[in-house]
């Protein structure tokens, strides 16, 4: 049963973490390769953001509807769905860490050092330290884990909320259809 648990996770994690590192890449490009006007980068931006958003809601509904499909009949609760949820964000972030690294670090050298020059003005170790600091990977996948994992929470709540209801009435229907057969099944012996 834990197996399933961290195998279903990771895979839908990696699958939404490898679209996050798609995401990333292309907002990069939106912002920084096209050299879009204000207001086309405004809009695509924002268009991007929206299905982000709608992509990742799909695709952790899925996940925790597969997921719970597969639990024996009555063990999947609220609780269990929101730690399914939050685990596959926590894959997610792992590869969307991977993603800000690349932009920040590999594609967009210079970003790192000009926004710590401008923060840490006169504080020289304090500003290679911190420069230091944001060009570790490890940083990055951290950030990332954490900002999933709280992601996760936010939509694990909901989705788990009405995947827990959803399974319920499939049971209730389930129920009433199969009395409704023995009824009928019933009356045609009599």
């Amino acid at each position: 049963m834990k197996n399933n648990f961290w195998q279903q996770s990771a895979s839908a994690g990696l699958i939404i973490g490898a679209l996050s590192i798609a995401a990333i890449l292309l907002g990069y490009m939106l912002t920084n390769v096209l050299e879009l006007q204000e207001k086309a980068l405004l809009i695509s931006s924002s268009l991007l953001g929206f299905f982000k958003i709608v992509i990742l809601f799909t695709l952790l509904w899925n996940a925790a509807v597969r997921y719970a499909r597969s639990q024996p009949e009555g063990t999947f609760s609220v609780a269990h769905g929101m730690g399914f949820i939050v685990m596959v964000m926590v894959f997610a972030g792992f590869l969307s860490g991977i993603g800000y690294y690349i932009q920040f670090v590999k594609l967009q050298p210079d970003y790192i050092s000009d926004t710590v020059n401008q923060m840490l003005q006169g504080k020289e170790e304090t500003a290679q330290f911190t420069k230091q600091l944001l060009s570790s990977a490890a940083y990055w996948i951290m950030i990332a884990m954490f900002q999933m994992a709280f992601y996760g929470v936010l939509y694990g709540v909901f989705i788990a909320y009405f995947v827990r209801r959803r399974l319920a009435a499939i049971k209730d229907y389930q129920d009433n259809d199969s009395q409704e057969t023995e009824n009928n099944s019933d009356e045609t012996i009599q």
